[in-house]
């Protein structure tokens, strides 16, 4: 017997991966014939054309080239076809082999050393084979290209693939199905897989903000023609100053109605919070990108891939004897590079400035021009115009980044080609950014707060007038820019993108229609390698141009979208259309990209979190600074009508628009300088002697007012608070979503533990005998698990880890498992297939071979003879090792481990985000509509008494002593305070703002009084005292009483002097304004909420208790307020005629018939209404007081 033969490593294992009929590409359980080599598979094509005999030189290089990959074993077909010539290049079985065997013993590739070495690695390999065998002269494949030696390179597309992704993915009927990410991935590589896998999870996360922008739109359009904005600048009468010099003249701000309705749309209330949702939004998408990037690099196996070690293998695998490319770093050229692209950025800076110049010399000539429209609208057209150019320097601008990024790349001489895309990544961005951005931010910040004023503008060159602002706002100018940029860039560059390389392929394709060799020859591999060469080239850099694209449209979504509300919608849409853009241009139209493999998106994901940051910051300023936002919050709330926290309507704005102008002056002598006579005159032919401009400045010295500072110091803090807020949102998301589904961790655990098992137990076990055909061989059992995956042959026997001899009894597996099928639950439908691996060897004089399936070593009788188990559902108990024999002329054993995996699924925390947030909606908007019942509920619970201070009254009520007055406080305010709430009031008519020392009476009245309200009406500021010294007075009412309540009427408070407004407003902290409008009889109106906020919490008493008690100690005799009055024995009333009739008690029907009482001749005229003792009225009588409510809540 001979000693048993050793084998080599790398011998038998091609051998058996050619019988293996497995193809595992990263992990992925697909069963199939391999793909990895057939006799007439070629990895790679150089075309050349054919030398003339001048061109010698160049046929030398391209001999030479040729000589240098045969020496690397390199199976190379030449096949001439009239002017070309192709070389088709197969690189040897042992190139693989030591791929395969380095990523083996690598550090963290080794994920992927079991693995067979599918087409498109085949691919990668020899592409980098191609790109480092350099010629006698130093010259590589790219410098021969560059010298027209060869004309091109690629690789050749499969066309049965090729034709399954055409069907299922690469068509546009197909725009709302999954996409095969699998399929992508196996035949492109993971790095375009995760392209497609990143721009579909983007386009689905893209439809909450969609929705919610869309939302806010509506928000505007619902107010289009009821706010108060639009009303005053529709209906203004305010004459504007001349927009430009000389031929512009004064204008009505009713002119630009349509401007300001078309600002409201998108700079309102809402854009605030859809600015911050998206900011969150943004952080949320890059989690939960980063989730489901996980669980799929775990299913291909790359997780701890790294590019740049894989490259170090090729260079190895390329050359053994090679020499390792050393880290450098030189101060010198990274000080060039830093100063080019500073330069670089200043000019692209610079040229945001000439589009400024742009539009001010444009808007001169729109102004001067004869078209009429031009002219009414200069500043609008000039705006489109200078969006149209800015789009133009784009597409300009984008070919040169791209060279000077090359150059600076070329400059650094970075180690690898990772990490020189990771540079050239950033720098293009970077160009990018700044090309795009640099006009937007101009609009945003800078617009029409640099221009000056009348009488002191900015000009250029001492000529020309900087832009303006609408008095609505600049947001408008920002949309108009984003909108045109974003239009054009998604349809006119989506046009060009699909029908240049469209028309490209056809030109190519009618070209070679005339040559017939392709078609003539019985060769058909030239027939295929010239449809691969009529295509579109591509570059390293072909996917880049995609994610560079996807990412500025993303940063236009998230940047300025507080000013563009819509900008999801229209990515959300584009999207949708790329997808397939992308697809069919990458299957149909272009040579196939070279496969490669790598485990994220790299550098793009650092940048998408930097836009993320950048987003908040540029989201706060556009809403603090650029919008009308703050300007309208401080005037709502501190200069308004509904100024010092009064019930909100919409008429809080009134008056907006003239309190964010100021008026220049002709009499000032450099207005007049500025303005002539001419420009003064309005259409009409009438002079007028002053303007008004948008701005807060003093009309005497214009100087910015107080209003100004406070509102630039708002926006400050606005955007500090926004900022914090919504970086601590974004933290909380972070931290709040992990990076990794806890399945994908414990998968990869399992996966470590099982590897780290399999590595000792062959190192226990170290020789495993096989018998085939009598013939021992001893393998080490590392060479079994890595190289011997199965071998059968006639009349032979094979099993993994145990001896196996004709005859020998049935024998259960079940230590070694060299074949793991992985049956993903979820991914794929039922029913679930577990494919036998043997395949049925029978010789001719043999009886049927009859498979048998077994469980953990228990036979299952119901799948004998199939050659796959088949269930209907998986379970827990399914798992465990399957072991399928081959009986018949020989027996062979195959061992299978079953592992049911659920797919990680995001639907749950999309759903649970999404719920949140309209949870969080809906609770804002009850609260907006009910936060004073809650705080009315608040206090009442939970609030304190104010018994035992020793006041006798809950509050003191002043009034002037007239007809309205007095109506008011006794029909209306008092009895609301005493009968409904319970409340003990004191009423006096004596004012209590005089300008004198307050008497003593009112001190001690002021001094048994918990509260104080002082009905502030037209009467009460007209007399004499108030008209001379208001602000004295106030002082003194803020000495006898902390807090007190004002109550106007709404009528009166529009006629009020504005002297008596500005004083309110600057003590607004130090007392409480109530307006009574139209709507607040009822009683659950805001003002009576609101008065109820201000008292003392109510007593709580029981019901066997007579009365309230804060009632109860009234001193007075109101029939109204006393529950047990000596009215209701029916005595008589010594006045029965009274002032309205004859008086009945109306708390109860009559205890006894009423007396018949004498008539009594009336003398006395009829008394006036200013003579009625209004106070008795209003206790005895219930229709009296329904009489006056009418009375007292008119307009007046």
């Amino acid at each position: 017997m001979k000693p048993p033969r050793q084998q080599s490593l790398h011998t038998p294992s091609i051998e058996l991966l050619e019988l293996i009929g497995v193809v595992r590409e990263n992990g992925s359980e697909q069963t199939s014939f391999p793909p990895v080599h057939t006799p007439l598979s070629y990895d790679y094509v150089l075309v050349a054309k054919t030398m003339e005999k001048q061109e010698r030189a160049a046929f030398k290089k391209q001999t030479e080239y040729i000589e240098e990959l045969k020496k690397k074993n390199m199976r190379i077909t030449k096949i001439i076809d009239d002017d070309l010539v192709f070389y088709g290049i197969q690189a040897p079985k042992e190139v693989f082999e030591k791929y395969r065997y380095l990523l083996k013993v690598s550090d963290a590739c080794n994920w992927s050393s079991d693995q067979n070495v599918p087409l498109s690695t085949r691919i990668r390999i020899v592409h980098f084979i191609l790109n480092h065998t350099p010629i006698h002269s130093g010259e590589g494949l790219r410098d021969l290209m560059k010298m027209k030696v060869f004309e091109t390179r690629f690789c050749l597309h499969e066309k049965k693939k090729q034709k399954e992704l055409k069907e299922n993915w690469a068509r546009w009927s197909a725009c709302l199905q999954g996409q095969p990410i699998t399929a992508v991935r196996n035949y492109f590589g993971e790095k375009v897989a995760l392209y497609y896998l990143w721009l579909g999870w983007y386009t689905f996360l893209l439809i909450p903000p969609a929705l919610i922008g869309v939302i806010v739109f509506l928000y505007g359009l619902a107010f289009f023609n009821t706010s108060p904005l639009i009303k005053e600048v529709c209906e203004a009468d305010t004459i504007m100053c001349p927009l430009c010099d000389k031929r512009c003249k004064v204008w009505q701000l009713s002119e630009t109605c349509t401007y300001a309705k078309v600002s409201l749309l998108f700079d309102n209330n809402g854009t605030v919070l859809f600015a911050m949702f998206m900011a969150v939004w943004a952080t949320l998408f890059l989690e939960f990108w980063k989730r489901h990037r996980a669980s799929y690099v775990c299913e291909w196996k790359v997780s701890d891939w790294c590019e740049e070690e894989e490259e170090l293998i090729l260079e190895i695998v390329n050359d053994v004897n090679c020499e390792p490319k050393k880290y450098k770093h030189s101060y010198l050229r990274s000080t060039l590079v830093l100063i080019c692209v500073t330069v670089m950025i200043l000019v692209i800076i610079g040229l945001t400035h000439a589009l400024v110049v742009f539009r001010v010399i444009a808007a001169v000539l729109l102004a001067e021009g004869s078209w009429e429209f031009l002219s009414t609208h200069s500043n609008s057209g000039a705006m489109m115009l200078g969006a149209v150019l800015h789009y133009l320097i784009i597409t300009v601008m984008t070919r040169i980044n791209r060279i000077v990024a090359m150059k600076l790349c070329e400059i650094e001489k970075t180690r690898s080609f990772a990490a020189t895309e990771k540079s050239f990544t950033v720098k293009m961005f970077t160009f990018q950014f700044f090309t795009y951005f640099s006009s937007l931010f101009y609009v945003a910040f800078f617009l029409g707060r640099i221009n000056g004023h009348p009488g002191g503008y900015v000009r250029i060159a001492g000529k020309w007038r900087l832009e303006e602002c609408h008095p609505s706002g600049c947001l408008t100018d920002l949309f108009i820019q984003m909108a045109i940029i974003m239009v054009l860039k998604q349809t006119i560059s989506n046009v060009f993108e699909f029908t240049g390389p469209k028309c490209a392929h056809c030109y190519l394709k009618h070209e070679s229609e005339d040559k017939q060799g392709a078609e003539m020859c019985d060769n058909c591999k030239l027939r295929d390698w010239l449809s691969n060469y009529r295509l579109n080239d591509v570059d390293s850099f072909s996917l880049f141009n995609e994610f560079l694209e996807m990412v500025i449209q993303f940063s236009f979504t998230t940047i300025f979208v507080a000013a563009f509300p819509l900008a999801p919608l229209l990515a959300l849409i584009n999207n949708v259309i790329e997808i397939r853009l992308d697809a069919i241009k990458m299957v149909t139209l272009e040579r196939r990209l070279v496969p490669k493999k790598t485990n994220d998106i790299g550098v793009w994901i650092d940048v998408l979190e930097a836009i993320g940051v950048l987003a908040v910051i540029a989201n706060g300023l556009v809403i603090g600074v650029s919008s009308d936002f703050i300007p309208r919050l401080v005037y709502r709330y501190l200069y308004g009508p509904c100024a010092n926290g009064t019930a909100t309507d919409t008429d809080c704005m009134a008056g907006y628009i003239n309190n964010s102008l100021s008026i220049a002056r002709m009499d000032d002598q450099n207005i007049h300088n500025e303005f002539s006579v001419h420009q003064m005159t309005t259409p009409s032919g009438l002079n007028v002697s002053y303007c008004s401009y948008k701005d807060y400045r003093s009309n005497e010295d214009y100087t910015f007012t107080p209003q100004f500072w406070l509102i630039l110091a708002v926006r400050f803090a606005f955007v500090i608070l926004f900022e914090h807020v919504v970086v601590i949102c974004k933290f909380i998301a972070a931290w709040f979503v992990p990076s990794a589904p806890m399945q994908v961790k414990n998968d990869r655990l399992f996966d470590k533990l099982n590897r780290l098992k399999e590595e000792l137990k062959w190192r226990v076990k170290p020789v495993s005998t096989i018998t085939v055909r009598g013939e021992s061989r001893s393998f080490t059992a590392t060479q079994v698990k890595a190289d011997a995956k199965r071998h059968v042959t006639t009349g032979s026997q094979w099993a993994a880890g145990c001896q196996v001899r004709p005859g020998a009894a049935q024998t259960c597996v079940n230590e070694s498992s060299f074949k793991e099928q992985v049956v993903y639950v979820g991914q794929q439908g039922p029913p679930y297939r577990l494919n036998c691996p043997l395949e049925p060897h029978q010789h001719h004089n043999s009886p049927r071979p009859r498979l048998t399936w077994q469980k953990d070593c228990r036979l299952l009788h119901s799948q004998d003879g199939n050659a796959y188990l088949e269930f209907a559902s998986l379970n827990l108990e399914d798992q465990g090792n399957y072991t399928c024999t081959q009986q018949g002329n020989g027996t062979a054993s195959f061992t299978v481990h079953l592992i049911a995996k659920v797919s990680p699924s995001h639907t749950a925390a999309v759903v649970a985000a999404i719920m949140l947030l309209l949870l969080l909606a809906v609770a804002a908007v009850v609260y907006s509509r009910c936060h004073l019942n809650i705080k009315l509920w608040y206090r009442n619970s939970f609030g304190d008494y104010e018994l035992n201070d020793g006041k006798l009254h809950d509050a003191y009520i002043s009034f002037v002593n007239n007809d309205y007055d007095r109506k008011f406080v006794n029909f209306i305010l008092k009895p609301h305070l005493e009968n409904i709430n319970g409340y003990k009031v004191l009423l006096n008519d004596n004012d209590i703002l005089p300008g004198g020392e307050p008497s003593a009476e009112l001190l001690m009245n002021m001094s048994r009084s918990r509260r104080l309200i002082v009905v502030l009406s037209h009467a009460y500021l007209e007399q004499d005292w108030c008209c001379n010294n208001f602000r004295q007075g106030l002082l003194h009412l803020l000495e006898l009483c902390q807090q007190p309540v004002l109550i106007m009427l709404e009528g009166q408070f529009k006629r009020m002097r504005p002297e008596v407004k500005e004083q309110l407003s600057e003590l607004q902290h130090s007392l409480t304004v109530l307006t009574w409008r139209h709507n607040s009889v009822t009683p659950s109106s805001a003002f009576w909420k609101e008065l109820a906020l201000l008292m003392p919490r109510q007593v709580p008493f029981h019901t066997g208790y007579a009365g309230n008690p804060q009632t109860v100690l009234q001193d007075d005799k109101d029939p109204m307020l006393t529950l047990e009055p000596d009215y209701f024995n029916c005595r008589a009333d010594v006045d029965p005629a009274g002032d309205l009739g004859i008086r009945v008690p109306v708390y109860k029907a009559l205890a006894c018939k009423a007396p018949v009482l004498p008539a009594a001749p009336i003398t006395a005229a009829e008394p006036k209404p200013s003579d009625i003792d209004v106070s008795d009225l209003g206790s005895r009588n219930y229709g009296a007081r329904s009489d006056f409510y009418c009375l007292v809540t008119e307009d007046i």
